[in-house]
């Protein structure tokens, strides 16, 4: 006995409704997925910006009060910076799981000179090329995050959107 199958044109149009449907849902899935994460992402870095402004004022104005040697000042300044470290590093580790590699590799090197800056700014060796560094540091940083997220493409998009 033999099995006799009759394949319709509406049978396999269905089905290749079906798989182009399947298709389509994961990406979109995926794409869902990818939004969110990148949203995160600039959630971080919105939050990290102002705090490295932050840092970098503590930072001028501890070596301002070190160079004019107000003492009081001085101190007052060295203890805002560490307490900024703190808080550097507690949001990179509550963010770290959205933090994408090489984001992650320019803010270690970020946090190491954070942690030098710290520790010079402990024993009071901190000179100006220490600050210069710390600048340039930061600098690197920023730009990376404006690549990550693509700001200068989104912005020349936007301007040939309006123009």
């Amino acid at each position: 006995m033999a099995v006799r199958f009759e394949i319709n044109i509406v049978d396999v149009v269905a089905l290749v409704f079906s798989g182009v449907a399947i298709v389509l849902a994961i990406k979109n899935r995926k794409n869902a997925l990818r939004e969110k994460i990148y949203g995160q992402q600039v959630n971080f870095f919105k939050e990290l910006m102002p705090l490295i402004i932050e840092i970098e004022d503590t930072v001028d104005d501890w070596f301002m009060a070190y160079v004019q040697k107000d003492n009081e000042e001085e101190y007052s300044y060295r203890l805002k910076f560490l307490d900024k470290i703190i808080e550097l590093s507690t949001l990179k580790s509550v963010n770290a799981i959205f933090i994408p590699d090489e984001m992650d590799n320019e803010f270690s090197a970020f946090s190491k000179v954070c942690q030098s800056m710290k520790t010079k700014i402990l024993n009071q060796e901190m000179k100006y090329d220490d600050i210069t560094m710390f600048g340039d540091s930061i600098f690197n940083l920023e730009d990376s995050i404006r690549d990550h997220i693509g700001l200068e493409k989104l912005s020349r998009e936007n301007r040939r959107l309006v123009s």
